[in-house]
């Protein structure tokens, strides 16, 4: 933004997203400097992930504003997608697509856990600064309702994307929590449709693996963690359950349902 330029509130899908657990790694590499270079890894894979989106649409005036803004601070992404006129259905469910797949592949492939929080707002977000009421409110989705590894959706934004979903892209994509917060379904959405085209195998596998991501959390000395680092492994080994019971009653998905029954959890294994 040049020193003339005066910046000016635009509207946006706003997306803000952090790593879970992320002050224990630092804590930890303080006295274990070998961790250091594995947290710089980690920094650059999930920047990577959350930082691109090869569906963005570009400005064709190269003068003009970008169309999309990602922004790094240690562990936070913001990921700032502007809407031009009034918001379309089909940029907001590509943008929630986009990170229900990248919180399964962050969690499968490189044992990360992540909460956000995803709102439509207005914002100011270039290489210098960003701020306004949007940015405050993707921020408060995530620190003060999304609590457990989730990616937690505006309800306003939810419920306007909900009543226009015709062909049921969003009711697949997002889930409704029992404390009313809608948030993004990410492992259903990166099973669901193995099922329906009958490729169950692959969808089997997609649950194997995230089902060896839950275990391996479990097994990091969970009994010795603080109590509110407990509360967000059970949610996170039953979320995983509801995601199969889930695909159990799916219209397209049942059939599947024996096949996918053994990869639930037992409850002695959140049983601590």
């Amino acid at each position: 933004m040049s020193e003339t330029e005066q910046p000016e509130y635009r509207d946006a899908i706003i997306s803000y997203v952090d790593i879970l657990g992320f002050s224990e790694m630092i804590r930890e590499s303080a006295s274990r400097p070998e961790r250091v270079g594995k947290i710089a890894d980690l920094l650059q894979a999930v920047r990577d992930d959350l930082g691109f989106n090869p569906k963005i649409r570009r400005s064709k005036d190269a003068t003009s504003a970008p169309n999309f803004v990602s922004e790094n601070f240690s562990d936070l992404t913001i990921r700032t997608r502007f809407v031009i006129g009034d918001l379309q259905y089909s940029e907001a469910v590509q943008e929630i697509g986009y990170l229900a797949s990248t919180q399964f592949n962050l969690a499968t492939t490189e044992n990360v856990l992540i909460r956000g929080g995803v709102c439509y707002g207005q914002i100011v977000a270039s290489d210098d600064v960003t701020f306004g009421p949007g940015l405050v409110k993707a921020y408060r989705l995530e620190s003060e309702f999304a609590v457990y590894p989730r990616i937690v959706v505006d309800r306003d934004l939810a419920v306007r994307l909900l009543a226009n979903d015709d062909h049921g892209l969003v009711g697949r994509l997002l889930r409704r929590g029992d404390d009313g917060a809608y948030f993004i379904d990410y492992l259903f959405n990166a099973t669901h449709q193995c099922f329906w085209m009958d490729e169950w195998r692959d969808g089997c596998e997609l649950l194997s693996q995230h089902r060896d991501f839950v275990m391996n959390r479990l097994r990091e000395d969970v009994t010795k963690q603080p109590e509110k680092v407990k509360q967000k492994l059970i949610w996170l080994g039953l979320y995983h359950n509801a995601v199969i019971q889930r695909l159990a009653t799916d219209l397209y998905a049942s059939g599947s349902a024996h096949r996918t029954e053994n990869l639930l959890l037992g409850d002695d294994v959140l049983r601590f």
